[in-house]
């Protein structure tokens, strides 16, 4: 008799079990601005935001699919509201999160 296999379970502190949305990691990414010193040397920039897909791409060949993506012009708060605020109730709640930068 073959056996099905485990599938992951997490359960919130009240015994409520949490759905896959919640247990998944999400990746997000924000491209900067050039650098005054890039400005000066006339560099310019090879990446590209494309927000209706969640996609940057580097150069014309080389696109990466994110959560969620900033361009250049993206404000602390932006990326703070899109990524973090939501992962800080969750901890406030007991939640577990981590956020690298």
């Amino acid at each position: 008799m073959a056996v099905p296999p485990l599938l992951p379970v997490a359960a919130a502190a009240d015994g409520q079990c949490l759905d896959e949305d919640s247990m998944n990691v999400r990746v997000a990414a924000r491209v900067r601005p050039l650098l005054p010193k890039e400005k000066a040397t006339n560099c310019c920039s090879c990446v590209t935001v494309h927000a209706e897909t969640r996609q940057v791409v580097v150069g014309t060949r080389r696109a990466f699919a994110f959560d969620m993506v900033f361009d250049v012009g993206s404000t602390q708060e932006e990326v703070y509201e899109g990524c973090v605020s939501s992962l800080l109730d969750g901890c406030l709640q007991g939640y577990n999160a981590t956020i690298l930068a």
